[in-house]
């Protein structure tokens, strides 16, 4: 039997992120499947959480200098790493299209996988930043790499027009958030009425402080209801404070940071009022397990695949936020065909089943 290709992942971290867990579930897929498949990484910390999860699957974890602390030191011991190695395909990550550069001497002796997992075209606004992506954009249109995007808009960022690449969704396992299959059942401390949730960093991109907003309008209706935010972030005691000026503390559950995402499936709706968003995991796992979905309209439509997704917009705050409380009140009492203006969908539940994505890397690391 032929022997299949090593390969070498190259990410930043192996902490919780959207790429790290896809990039985890291809390679517990494909190991099985007689894929060598290996990490190298510069994130110093110790203990991420991914990392010894990777070193039970049989995968080494090879660790460089940091690139913020000495960007020459990274390049030069990633350097010294691939070309002291055997490995054949080298699998970057990258957010942004100027990463090809970091494999340059390598592009005509590996195959190269530049993997873009993120549209960050909110950064284009700074001059350098355009200046860098253009170059990196023509760069890797003039030679031969394998190109792979989360979405069109991510291809577009990184890749631009005319370019060939293939689309791999950032895909999840199913099964935890499906319940009766992995669901872990909560009761949010007996809370009464209807859950509401976020799953989300808590800084400024993710709008969290909006669902307080939506949580105060909806009690406001009438409409018992809780609020539950899985998450942790600098933006914590500003949404503890805020509770206390719309008289709901008592109303929300702040779980922290929790690994475990299976308590998805006991919300009643989700809620994404996200400033700007790539294809968030949280909401994919939100969408799998059935549930009414209120997305931000700046979030992507790409990422949109349930029966009961809702673009709504997020400004102005106040009349935003009374749309979403009158939108879950309605969805409660059974008027979805109110809302049919709002339903949004822009991809196939199929495309982020984890099992296609892993075949799918499976064929692109098979055909060296």
């Amino acid at each position: 039997m032929r022997r299949k290709p090593k390969v070498l992942v190259l990410l930043g971290t192996l902490d919780l992120g959207g790429a790290e867990t896809l990039s985890f579930n291809i390679t517990a897929h494909l190991r099985q499947r007689g894929f060598e498949i290996d990490y190298l990484i510069h994130d110093q910390r110790p203990f991420l959480y991914y990392e010894s999860r990777l070193r039970e699957l049989g995968s080494k974890v090879i660790r460089v200098p940091s690139k913020a602390e000495s960007p020459i030191r990274y390049l030069l011991s990633l350097w010294y790493t691939i070309k002291n190695s055997d490995y054949r395909i080298l699998h970057r990550f990258c957010e942004n299209s100027f990463g090809i550069f970091e494999l340059a001497p390598f592009l005509f002796s590996r195959k190269v996988i530049f993997h873009m997992v993120s549209d960050n075209s909110r950064h284009l606004k700074y001059r350098s930043y355009r200046l860098l992506n253009s170059l990196g954009r023509f760069f890797c249109r003039k030679i031969q790499v394998s190109r792979v995007a989360c979405s069109k808009s991510s291809a577009m960022f990184g890749f631009g027009e005319p370019t060939k690449w293939i689309l791999l969704r950032n895909a999840i396992d199913f099964n935890p958030y499906i319940k009766g299959t992995g669901a872990v059942e909560m009761s949010f401390c007996d809370h009464q009425g209807v859950v509401l949730g976020i799953v989300a960093r808590l800084v400024a991109q993710k709008n969290v402080s909006f669902c307080v907003r939506v949580l105060a309008k909806v009690r406001a209706a009438g409409c018992p209801a809780t609020l539950v935010v899985v998450g942790y972030g600098p933006e914590l005691d500003s949404l503890k404070e805020l509770s206390r000026v719309y008289g709901v503390e008592e109303n929300i559950v702040f779980l922290g940071l929790i690994e475990d995402w299976r308590v998805i499936p006991n919300f009643d709706f989700f809620l994404m009022p996200s400033l700007f968003e790539g294809v968030p995991l949280a909401l994919v796992a939100a969408q799998v397990s059935d549930k009414p979905v209120l997305v931000s309209d700046r979030v992507s439509e790409e990422a949109l695949f349930g029966e009961e997704c809702y673009a709504l917009p997020i400004d102005p705050v106040d009349e935003a936020s009374e749309l979403w409380a009158k939108a879950i009140v309605t969805l409660q009492s059974n008027g979805s065909s109110q809302l049919k203006r709002f339903l949004c969908r822009g991809a196939t539940r199929e495309e982020y089943d984890i099992k296609v994505a892993a075949n799918m890397m499976g064929e692109i690391y098979g055909n060296v």
